[in-house]
This record gives C-alpha cells, sequence and structure tokens, in this order.
C-alpha cells in the first residue's frame, strides 16, 4: 500500500521514507561499519512505531541493536533471476503474515 510508483534501495542515502497504509522505512546498512554508526543514522528512534514497518538490508551488521520482534527475511539467489526466502520469526509473533506470504509462494 505504498503511494510511490518506485521504490529505491537507499544504498547511498541510508534511509528513505514512503508513505502508504503504514508509513515504510527502508534502510541499507551495507556502508555501516559500527555499531556507533547505526546509532547516528537515527534510525532506532522508529523502532517501537507500531504504525510503521522498517525495512533493513544488511541487518546482521547491527543485530545486537535491532529489536527483539522482528519478522527477519533472508533471501538467497537460486538462479540469475530468482531468490529463495527464508522468514524467521524472531519473537513468536509474527507467524500470521509468514502464513499470508506463504500463500504468495509463486507469484
Amino acid at each position: 500500500g505504498i503511494d510511490s510508483d518506485e521504490v529505491v534501495s537507499p544504498t547511498f542515502t541510508i534511509l528513505n521514507e514512503y508513505v502508504g497504509r503504514l508509513k515504510m522505512y527502508h534502510s541499507v546498512f551495507y556502508r555501516i561499519d559500527n555499531y556507533f554508526e547505526m546509532e547516528t543514522t537515527g534510525l532506532a528512534d522508529y523502532f517501537g512505531d507500531e504504525s510503521s514497518v522498517i525495512i533493513i538490508e544488511w541487518a546482521g551488521k547491527v543485530e545486537l541493536l535491532l529489536p527483539k520482534e522482528r519478522l527477519q527475511i533472508f533471501i538467497c539467489s537460486t538462479g540469475e533471476n530468482s531468490r529463495e526466502f527464508e522468514f524467521v520469526d524472531a519473537c513468536s509473533c509474527y507467524g500470521h503474515i509468514i502464513e499470508v506470504l506463504k500463500k504468495w509462494e509463486g507469484h
């Protein structure tokens, strides 16, 4: 439900914000080298806002700073134009979302 024609990776801007049914904050930590740098992005200020979704690419670099209540998505390349997604409910509270996503498998 994002009200945007284009959602792009924020590789160089660190954080992009989109408005839709929920606010979506999209961040890429590929260029983040340590926890101090992550804290300077201000992204942690958005944690706990139930009216938003935060998507973090390369989140493993700052895993200790992430909220315990999160849905992790691991994406692996299975070919030139194909990917496999693994969903991990880190807090046992997002099972309903995973079930909805399973219905979309193959779409």
